[in-house]
């Protein structure tokens, strides 16, 4: 195995022979060998968060062992080594998972791709060809690695809506494995696959639904079978397969879709509402609701907005005195494109809490027309691309200004 071509790696092979081959297998050394034999996986750190998800069952949160197991989840992702370290001592069937999934993943990244960079096309920049290029190597790594994430993320919090105060710890051990640029990238990456489910939805023809009254509670058949797409990447793409097989245009009926979101980015949503900003960053914004008839409501909401202020604002003296961040070409390394628009800032916020909170004078419509500008530097996928193409892309869009997101309120 001194070199290796294209049509020798590994996860191009049909899964039964990857089977029969892997079968064969007598040491660790050997499932090394093979997973070296897929340069799509080794290469970069995201064969580290390939080795978590396979070492991540999907949680069921209504056992009582559920928080715990959780936790220990979370406790393994981050106690794995970095790089092809973290695949010792994985076995056979979790090699054969990760390159199962690995499938799963290229297939969303080339759909990303897909619906993203015609629109960077048509931006009309001076350099077309250059600004809707095939992705490299690195962008696709990015890509594929926070897509991962959220797949790890989605196994161990299958539960979008719950947020009891066990699973506190939960959310905040989990985004704590990852800086907050991480973080957006994969919150990016979940709405993207949101989006995805709702363009299959849309371009599929439904069947008509049957009322279920034996239920505790009526529902019809086959709602909420978005929630299990959204939360398996695999069985998303399979059905999408499966009704590609049927509908030769279904896929660029999707591309269709996805592509309209561009118009209108602030209307694209994350099924996981904690993946919307960062849980562990207070924002006033969004204090629970208390209920008319909570006592003393007013006065209780207005001390929790004053501890929330103090808070925020000794974390953003703490983000003003950190060393400038640099930008790397790895995905492993900080993106151009979040260095860039916080002009070095060390931010410790993402989603809708990358804009520092809104001037008391700012009005509602100015408040309205930033977070659309942060939803669009989202959508165009400023968090995933390497220099050369977000000079071109700034070029053309013409708001992204160098700093703009520290400067978004002057």
């Amino acid at each position: 195995m001194s070199s290796i071509t294209a049509a020798s790696h590994l996860h191009s092979l049909p899964v039964d022979i990857l089977v029969a081959l892997l079968s064969a297998s007598g040491s660790l050394a050997d499932l090394h060998a093979f997973i070296r034999a897929s340069p799509l996986l080794h290469e970069g750190p995201v064969i580290r968060d390939y080795a978590a998800l396979s070492l991540t069952p999907p949680l069921n949160w209504y056992t009582e062992s559920y928080c715990d197991e959780a936790l220990e989840a979370v406790q393994r992702y981050q106690d794995l080594l970095p790089g092809r370290k973290a695949t010792v001592g994985i076995t056979e069937d979790q090699v054969i998972g990760i390159i199962q999934f690995q499938r799963t993943v290229q297939f969303f990244v080339d759909f990303y791709a897909a619906t993203r960079l015609p629109v960077l096309e048509a931006l009309g920049g001076q350099q077309p060809a250059a600004i809707a290029a095939p992705l490299s190597h690195d962008e696709r790594q990015r890509v594929s690695q926070a897509l991962v994430r959220y797949q790890v993320f989605a196994r161990i919090h299958p539960e979008p809506d719950r947020r009891h105060c066990a699973d506190v710890s939960i959310h905040s051990r989990f985004f704590g494995l990852f800086a907050s640029w991480e973080m957006e990238q994969v919150s990016t990456a979940h709405a993207f696959v949101f989006s995805v489910q709702r363009a299959y939805a849309a371009c599929t023809p439904r069947p008509e639904r049957r009322l279920l009254t034996h239920k505790a509670v009526p529902v019809y058949e086959g709602e909420g079978e978005y929630f299990y797409n959204v939360l398996d990447m695999g069985l998303l793409r399979r059905k999408i397969l499966s009704a590609a097989a049927i509908d030769a245009e279904l896929m660029q009926k999707m591309r269709t879709y996805l592509q309209g979101e561009a118009d209108k980015p602030g209307k694209t949503r994350c099924l996981f509402t904690v993946l919307t900003a960062g849980e562990h960053f207070p924002n006033t914004k969004r204090l629970e609701p208390l209920g008319d008839d909570a006592p003393h409501s007013f006065l209780v909401r207005q001390e929790k907005q004053e501890e929330a202020i103090k808070v925020r604002d000794a974390l953003y003296l703490r983000e003003d005195a950190m060393a400038p961040l640099v930008a790397g070409t790895s995905a492993g390394e900080p993106p151009f494109g979040w260095v860039d628009a916080l002009q070095g800032l060390d931010c410790r916020r993402w989603g809708e809490d990358l804009p520092r909170c809104a001037p008391d004078a700012a009005t509602l419509r100015r408040r309205m027309d930033v977070m659309e500008k942060v939803a669009r530097w989202r959508w165009l996928g400023f968090v995933f691309w390497d220099e050369g193409r977000l000079d071109l892309v700034k070029a053309s869009e013409g708001q992204f200004n160098t700093g703009w997101v520290a400067e978004v309120w002057d």
